[in-house]
């Protein structure tokens, strides 16, 4: 297998920022993006086979369940891609997690894996989010000031990113317990997320430091 390589993640992910203005009420070009983004999620994991096997299949499943949402956008189906889309994400930052747990030293890839892994988790809990609202609808409240997009998933997934760097403007509010206590979960991960991460690099690099010395 190839050599673990996150740049094109990386720059898939950021392509969700740029093109972010434009997703309200454009399918096809959510689907575009996040179509992009499974794949280079499958390509970054693909150094080890089973891993790289199980990630197939996950994303298999998200993406057709992504392009099934053109014929039938129902609800049903949203929640089907959402729940698919969660344990595709979900394997892939374990994934991560374990590159960046098991590097030896810090270079451009660890970098490019750490920034994606924390993007991830905001787009992540931005369909968990949408599940919610999906099964419960009314789980949030929106403000009437906001532009309310067609679909549930950008609103949330512009809630995620606010909530996962804790910044909270108030536009968007959960409601209900269960919107509550994954806000909670993940304002909580996004706080120790940058002090893990942080702490973890800057081991990697003294560590490094130290054997150039002793060499």
């Amino acid at each position: 297998m190839i050599k673990q390589n996150f740049m094109y993640l990386f720059f898939s992910l950021i392509l969700i920022f740029v093109l972010y203005p434009f997703f309200e009420n454009n399918l096809i070009l959510i689907n575009i993006i996040s179509s992009a983004i499974v794949i280079s999620s499958v390509y970054s994991i693909s150094s080890e086979k089973k891993a790289f096997l199980i990630g197939l299949i996950l994303a298999g499943g998200a993406f057709v369940a992504n392009w099934f949402m053109i014929i039938d956008g129902s609800n049903l189906v949203m929640g089907i891609n959402a729940i698919l889309t969660v344990l595709f994400y979900g394997f892939t930052m374990y994934q991560i997690i374990r590159y960046i747990m098991n590097a030896n030293e810090v270079n451009m890839q660890v970098i490019f894996a750490a920034i994606s892994l924390y993007i991830l988790v905001g787009i992540t809990w931005g369909f968990a989010y949408t599940l919610i609202e999906l099964v419960k609808p009314g789980s949030f409240y929106f403000s009437e000031q906001i532009s309310r997009s067609q679909f549930v998933w950008p609103d949330l997934l512009y809630f995620s990113f606010i909530t996962l760097t804790t910044l909270g403007y108030g536009d968007i509010v959960p409601i209900s317990a269960l919107a509550r206590s994954f806000t909670i979960i993940e304002a909580i991960m996004g706080v120790f997320y940058i002090a893990i991460t942080i702490s973890r690099l800057v081991s990697l690099y003294k560590t490094e430091d130290k054997k150039e010395r002793s060499e």
